[in-house]
């Protein structure tokens, strides 16, 4: 096999770990479900950008007792295959990571699962002192993937022909929108996703994206 050149930049929740959203789920622990439902529609009128949507949901928990979201996330899984599916893909010369609007707290827990660390990751995060939220840091506004994307491949100096994207929603558009390689759309949820897709692999393994991409990377060489 031909040593592949190029990069892979991952969503993380619904396409790496087997979590529709690391909020909603932090949401379910804290007991916060109604007020945060009340900041998302306002968000989606319009009322309000993602950093005050954000900052509203996060002030939710600010300064009370954790351990209940900490708890939920160590019960978070990857998606089936994802470790072989990773470590074939950098086995292959791809650079892997992971741009995402969900947190940091479960990519953390993702990489320790799988004993594999990515080469970048750009995350929403929380600021933890002991089991208290103390504050948050936006770095993935809700829409803004595909801006964070151009920073990444500008800073590890990688054309855009030469990168592919996965995802499996409505946010994943912006990276999936950008003329990069390859785009798969991992059992999406979005219509619009799908119809932006390059490949669309309905599986429950990461294998099958990993196979996709290696044969997109090595037929783009050949």
């Amino acid at each position: 096999m031909r040593e592949c050149e190029g990069l892979v930049a991952f969503d993380m929740d619904g396409t790496l770990v087997k979590l529709e959203s690391s909020w909603a789920l932090i949401h379910r622990a804290m007991g916060t479900e109604r007020e945060a439902r009340v900041n998302m529609e306002r968000y989606y009128r319009g009322e309000l950008s993602y950093d005050e949507w954000a900052e509203l949901d996060v002030a939710l928990w600010v300064g009370k007792d954790f351990s209940p979201a900490l708890r939920a996330i160590e019960g978070v899984e990857p998606v089936d295959g994802a470790g072989e599916a990773l470590r074939a893909l950098r086995v292959a010369g791809l650079t892997v990571g992971v741009i995402s609007s969900g947190l940091d707290l479960v990519l953390r827990r993702l990489e320790s699962l799988l004993g594999f660390r990515f080469d970048f990751a750009v995350t929403n995060e929380l600021i933890i002192d002991g089991s208290r939220l103390v504050g948050w840091r936006v770095n993935v506004p809700f829409h803004s993937k595909g801006d964070v994307l151009l920073r990444v491949v500008r800073r590890l100096d990688v054309p855009l022909s030469k990168v592919a994207v996965v995802g499996d929603a409505e946010n994943d558009l912006g990276m999936f929108r950008l003329p990069v390689g390859l785009r798969v759309a991992f059992n999406p949820a979005s219509d619009r996703l799908e119809r932006e897709s390059d490949v669309v692999v309905r599986s429950k393994s990461l294998i099958d994206v990993a196979k996709a991409i290696v044969d997109w990377c090595e037929g783009d060489r050949t």
